[in-house]
Protein backbone atom coordinates (compact mmCIF):
# COMPACT_ATOMS: atom_id res chain seq x y z
CA UNK A 1 0.00 0.00 0.00
CA UNK A 2 1.24 3.48 -0.81
CA UNK A 3 2.31 5.54 2.18
CA UNK A 4 0.12 8.63 1.75
CA UNK A 5 -0.35 11.25 4.48
CA UNK A 6 -3.46 13.43 4.63
CA UNK A 7 -4.33 16.33 6.94
CA UNK A 8 -7.30 14.97 8.88
CA UNK A 9 -9.47 18.08 9.26
CA UNK A 10 -12.22 18.38 6.63
CA UNK A 11 -12.67 21.76 4.95
CA UNK A 12 -16.33 21.87 3.91
CA UNK A 13 -15.79 24.91 1.69
CA UNK A 14 -13.02 23.47 -0.48
CA UNK A 15 -12.88 19.68 -0.07
CA UNK A 16 -14.48 17.36 -2.57
CA UNK A 17 -16.05 14.21 -1.12
CA UNK A 18 -13.00 12.20 -2.21
CA UNK A 19 -10.64 14.64 -0.50
CA UNK A 20 -12.74 14.73 2.68
CA UNK A 21 -12.82 10.94 2.90
CA UNK A 22 -9.07 10.69 2.37
CA UNK A 23 -8.57 12.93 5.40
CA UNK A 24 -10.22 10.28 7.55
CA UNK A 25 -8.40 7.11 6.41
CA UNK A 26 -6.26 6.99 9.59
CA UNK A 27 -8.97 7.93 12.11
CA UNK A 28 -9.55 5.69 15.11
CA UNK A 29 -12.85 7.41 15.91
CA UNK A 30 -15.38 9.51 14.01
CA UNK A 31 -17.30 12.44 15.48
CA UNK A 32 -20.82 13.63 14.75
CA UNK A 33 -19.23 16.77 13.29
CA UNK A 34 -17.37 14.62 10.74
CA UNK A 35 -20.58 12.85 9.74
CA UNK A 36 -22.37 16.18 9.31
CA UNK A 37 -19.58 17.58 7.13
CA UNK A 38 -19.62 14.51 4.89
CA UNK A 39 -23.41 14.79 4.50
CA UNK A 40 -23.02 18.46 3.54
CA UNK A 41 -20.30 17.79 0.96
CA UNK A 42 -22.17 14.84 -0.57
CA UNK A 43 -25.28 17.04 -0.76
CA UNK A 44 -23.35 19.76 -2.56
CA UNK A 45 -21.16 17.69 -4.87
CA UNK A 46 -23.35 14.66 -5.56
CA UNK A 47 -26.85 16.18 -5.18
CA UNK A 48 -27.51 13.66 -2.42
CA UNK A 49 -30.53 14.62 -0.30
CA UNK A 50 -29.84 15.24 3.38
CA UNK A 51 -32.12 12.36 4.38
CA UNK A 52 -30.21 9.91 2.18
CA UNK A 53 -26.84 11.37 3.21
CA UNK A 54 -27.71 10.95 6.88
CA UNK A 55 -28.77 7.39 6.19
CA UNK A 56 -25.32 6.68 4.72
CA UNK A 57 -23.01 8.63 7.02
CA UNK A 58 -25.03 8.78 10.25
CA UNK A 59 -26.70 5.38 10.04
CA UNK A 60 -30.20 6.81 10.29
CA UNK A 61 -32.98 4.74 8.76
CA UNK A 62 -34.40 6.39 5.65
CA UNK A 63 -38.08 7.27 6.11
CA UNK A 64 -40.67 5.57 3.96
CA UNK A 65 -41.20 7.58 0.80
CA UNK A 66 -37.74 9.18 0.71
CA UNK A 67 -36.50 9.19 -2.87
CA UNK A 68 -33.23 7.35 -3.43
CA UNK A 69 -31.27 8.75 -6.36
CA UNK A 70 -29.28 5.72 -7.48
CA UNK A 71 -26.82 7.82 -9.52
CA UNK A 72 -25.93 9.99 -6.49
CA UNK A 73 -25.63 7.01 -4.15
CA UNK A 74 -23.41 5.16 -6.64
CA UNK A 75 -21.15 8.23 -6.92
CA UNK A 76 -20.76 8.27 -3.13
CA UNK A 77 -20.07 4.54 -3.17
CA UNK A 78 -17.27 5.03 -5.74
CA UNK A 79 -15.68 7.73 -3.56
CA UNK A 80 -15.87 5.47 -0.50
CA UNK A 81 -14.39 2.52 -2.38
CA UNK A 82 -11.50 4.63 -3.64
CA UNK A 83 -10.78 5.97 -0.14
CA UNK A 84 -11.00 2.49 1.40
CA UNK A 85 -7.88 1.51 -0.56
CA UNK A 86 -5.90 3.95 1.62
CA UNK A 87 -7.44 3.07 5.00
CA UNK A 88 -4.71 2.45 7.57
CA UNK A 89 -6.37 0.86 10.61
CA UNK A 90 -9.18 -1.51 11.54
CA UNK A 91 -11.32 1.22 13.14
CA UNK A 92 -11.39 3.28 9.96
CA UNK A 93 -11.87 0.16 7.86
CA UNK A 94 -14.93 -0.79 9.90
CA UNK A 95 -16.44 2.71 9.52
CA UNK A 96 -15.82 2.92 5.77
CA UNK A 97 -17.21 -0.61 5.32
CA UNK A 98 -20.32 0.41 7.26
CA UNK A 99 -20.81 3.43 4.97
CA UNK A 100 -20.45 1.19 1.91
CA UNK A 101 -22.98 -1.26 3.36
CA UNK A 102 -25.41 1.65 3.84
CA UNK A 103 -24.99 2.58 0.16
CA UNK A 104 -25.72 -1.00 -0.88
CA UNK A 105 -28.77 -1.08 1.38
CA UNK A 106 -30.14 2.16 -0.11
CA UNK A 107 -29.54 0.95 -3.65
CA UNK A 108 -31.38 -2.25 -2.79
CA UNK A 109 -34.31 -0.26 -1.37
CA UNK A 110 -34.38 1.82 -4.53
CA UNK A 111 -34.47 -1.29 -6.74
CA UNK A 112 -37.28 -2.78 -4.63
CA UNK A 113 -39.32 0.40 -4.94
CA UNK A 114 -38.80 0.46 -8.69
CA UNK A 115 -39.90 -3.16 -8.94
CA UNK A 116 -42.96 -2.67 -6.73
CA UNK A 117 -43.87 0.51 -8.56
CA UNK A 118 -43.41 -0.85 -12.08
CA UNK A 119 -47.09 -1.66 -12.53
CA UNK A 120 -48.10 1.67 -10.98
CA UNK A 121 -45.71 3.63 -13.18
CA UNK A 122 -47.08 2.12 -16.36
CA UNK A 123 -50.52 3.48 -15.46
CA UNK A 124 -51.58 6.99 -14.35
CA UNK A 125 -49.06 8.73 -12.08
CA UNK A 126 -50.05 9.92 -8.61
CA UNK A 127 -50.95 13.41 -9.81
CA UNK A 128 -53.11 11.99 -12.58
CA UNK A 129 -54.86 9.84 -10.00
CA UNK A 130 -55.49 12.93 -7.85
CA UNK A 131 -57.05 14.66 -10.84
CA UNK A 132 -59.24 11.64 -11.54
CA UNK A 133 -60.46 11.63 -7.95
CA UNK A 134 -60.80 15.37 -7.25
CA UNK A 135 -61.18 16.94 -10.68
CA UNK A 136 -59.18 19.91 -11.89
CA UNK A 137 -57.10 21.80 -9.31
CA UNK A 138 -58.20 25.16 -7.89
CA UNK A 139 -56.02 28.28 -8.13
CA UNK A 140 -54.62 29.51 -4.79
CA UNK A 141 -51.85 32.02 -5.42
CA UNK A 142 -49.06 33.10 -7.77
CA UNK A 143 -45.66 34.73 -7.58
CA UNK A 144 -42.54 35.36 -9.61
CA UNK A 145 -41.73 31.61 -9.58
CA UNK A 146 -45.12 30.48 -10.93
CA UNK A 147 -48.40 29.54 -9.24
CA UNK A 148 -49.89 27.26 -6.59
CA UNK A 149 -53.01 25.14 -7.13
CA UNK A 150 -55.01 23.03 -4.65
CA UNK A 151 -56.27 19.55 -5.42
CA UNK A 152 -57.81 17.49 -2.64
CA UNK A 153 -55.46 17.48 0.36
CA UNK A 154 -52.45 18.45 -1.79
CA UNK A 155 -51.09 21.55 -3.51
CA UNK A 156 -49.36 21.68 -6.87
CA UNK A 157 -46.54 24.15 -7.37
CA UNK A 158 -46.14 25.00 -11.06
CA UNK A 159 -42.97 26.80 -12.15
CA UNK A 160 -42.75 29.46 -14.86
CA UNK A 161 -39.19 28.42 -15.64
CA UNK A 162 -37.93 24.90 -15.17
CA UNK A 163 -34.99 24.81 -12.74
CA UNK A 164 -34.41 21.15 -11.83
CA UNK A 165 -31.86 21.98 -9.12
CA UNK A 166 -34.20 24.44 -7.39
CA UNK A 167 -37.14 22.02 -7.63
CA UNK A 168 -35.05 19.17 -6.22
CA UNK A 169 -33.84 21.45 -3.41
CA UNK A 170 -37.40 22.34 -2.43
CA UNK A 171 -38.53 18.72 -2.67
CA UNK A 172 -35.70 17.45 -0.46
CA UNK A 173 -36.01 20.22 2.13
CA UNK A 174 -39.79 19.79 2.32
CA UNK A 175 -39.37 16.06 2.95
CA UNK A 176 -36.53 16.61 5.42
CA UNK A 177 -38.84 18.95 7.34
CA UNK A 178 -41.72 16.44 7.21
CA UNK A 179 -39.45 13.79 8.75
CA UNK A 180 -38.40 16.15 11.56
CA UNK A 181 -42.06 17.15 12.11
CA UNK A 182 -43.04 13.44 12.39
CA UNK A 183 -45.13 13.68 9.22
CA UNK A 184 -43.07 11.36 7.02
CA UNK A 185 -46.18 9.51 5.83
CA UNK A 186 -47.14 12.57 3.78
CA UNK A 187 -44.10 13.45 1.67
CA UNK A 188 -43.81 15.69 -1.39
CA UNK A 189 -42.97 14.39 -4.86
CA UNK A 190 -42.30 15.61 -8.39
CA UNK A 191 -44.65 14.82 -11.27
CA UNK A 192 -44.07 16.02 -14.83
CA UNK A 193 -42.05 19.03 -13.68
CA UNK A 194 -44.58 20.02 -11.00
CA UNK A 195 -44.02 19.83 -7.24
CA UNK A 196 -46.84 18.13 -5.32
CA UNK A 197 -46.91 18.80 -1.57
CA UNK A 198 -49.38 18.18 1.27
CA UNK A 199 -51.92 20.98 1.76
CA UNK A 200 -51.71 22.68 5.16
CA UNK A 201 -55.03 23.88 6.56
CA UNK A 202 -54.72 26.99 8.71
CA UNK A 203 -54.94 30.75 9.04
CA UNK A 204 -52.65 33.59 8.03
CA UNK A 205 -50.11 34.53 10.70
CA UNK A 206 -49.28 37.97 12.06
CA UNK A 207 -45.70 39.22 11.83
CA UNK A 208 -45.16 38.22 15.48
CA UNK A 209 -46.42 34.74 14.66
CA UNK A 210 -44.04 34.63 11.68
CA UNK A 211 -41.18 35.37 14.07
CA UNK A 212 -42.38 32.55 16.31
CA UNK A 213 -42.52 30.25 13.27
CA UNK A 214 -38.96 31.21 12.30
CA UNK A 215 -37.78 30.47 15.85
CA UNK A 216 -39.45 27.04 15.83
CA UNK A 217 -38.02 26.31 12.40
CA UNK A 218 -34.56 27.23 13.68
CA UNK A 219 -34.97 24.92 16.68
CA UNK A 220 -35.86 22.13 14.25
CA UNK A 221 -32.62 22.69 12.33
CA UNK A 222 -33.74 24.95 9.47
CA UNK A 223 -33.54 28.61 8.43
CA UNK A 224 -35.73 30.46 5.93
CA UNK A 225 -34.42 33.11 3.54
CA UNK A 226 -37.81 34.77 2.97
CA UNK A 227 -39.85 34.64 6.19
CA UNK A 228 -43.21 36.33 5.57
CA UNK A 229 -46.88 35.64 6.39
CA UNK A 230 -47.52 34.03 3.00
CA UNK A 231 -44.94 31.33 3.71
CA UNK A 232 -46.50 30.12 6.99
CA UNK A 233 -49.84 28.88 8.30
CA UNK A 234 -51.20 28.96 11.84
CA UNK A 235 -52.40 25.44 12.69
CA UNK A 236 -53.28 23.44 15.80
CA UNK A 237 -49.62 22.37 15.89
CA UNK A 238 -48.36 25.96 15.80
CA UNK A 239 -46.96 28.18 13.05
CA UNK A 240 -45.66 25.92 10.30
CA UNK A 241 -43.92 26.61 6.96
CA UNK A 242 -45.75 25.95 3.70
CA UNK A 243 -43.10 27.14 1.21
CA UNK A 244 -39.64 25.53 1.23
CA UNK A 245 -38.03 27.20 -1.79
CA UNK A 246 -35.70 29.28 0.38
CA UNK A 247 -35.43 27.01 3.40
CA UNK A 248 -32.07 25.37 4.13
CA UNK A 249 -30.74 23.06 6.82
CA UNK A 250 -28.50 24.84 9.32
CA UNK A 251 -25.98 21.99 9.27
CA UNK A 252 -25.72 22.10 5.45
CA UNK A 253 -25.14 25.80 4.59
CA UNK A 254 -22.53 25.00 1.93
CA UNK A 255 -24.99 22.83 0.01
CA UNK A 256 -27.19 25.80 -0.95
CA UNK A 257 -27.63 25.77 -4.73
CA UNK A 258 -26.66 28.99 -6.53
CA UNK A 259 -30.24 29.55 -7.74
CA UNK A 260 -31.43 29.48 -4.12
CA UNK A 261 -28.67 31.91 -3.10
CA UNK A 262 -29.81 34.25 -5.87
CA UNK A 263 -33.39 34.07 -4.58
CA UNK A 264 -32.17 34.95 -1.06
CA UNK A 265 -30.43 38.09 -2.33
CA UNK A 266 -33.25 38.96 -4.76
CA UNK A 267 -35.90 38.99 -2.00
CA UNK A 268 -33.61 40.91 0.35
CA UNK A 269 -32.98 43.63 -2.25
CA UNK A 270 -36.75 43.92 -2.78
CA UNK A 271 -37.08 44.84 0.89
CA UNK A 272 -38.81 41.70 2.15
CA UNK A 273 -39.23 40.92 5.83
CA UNK A 274 -35.91 40.23 7.53
CA UNK A 275 -35.86 38.18 10.73
CA UNK A 276 -32.47 37.71 12.34
CA UNK A 277 -31.74 34.74 14.54
CA UNK A 278 -28.99 36.08 16.76
CA UNK A 279 -27.32 32.78 17.54
CA UNK A 280 -27.08 31.50 13.99
CA UNK A 281 -24.60 32.41 11.31
CA UNK A 282 -24.62 31.07 7.77
CA UNK A 283 -22.26 32.33 5.09
CA UNK A 284 -23.69 31.98 1.58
Amino acid sequence: MMNIAFANRINVSTDTLNAALLRKVDNHSFSEKTFTKLVSIANRDNQLSSAVGESIFKGRAAADGVQVDAVSVKAVKVALSDALKHVKNEHAKAQFSMWLASCDSLLSIGRDKEKKGAEFNTGPDRLALLRQHHGEPVYLASGSYGCVLKIGDHVIKQFNKADPAAMLHELNICNDYMVVAKNQHNLAYLSQGELVMPFVEGGAPTQDEVKAGVKTLYEQGFIMGDPKPGNFKVTNEGVVPIDFGQVVKIEDPHSIHKSVKFAFVHDYMRGGIVVFQTNSRVNI
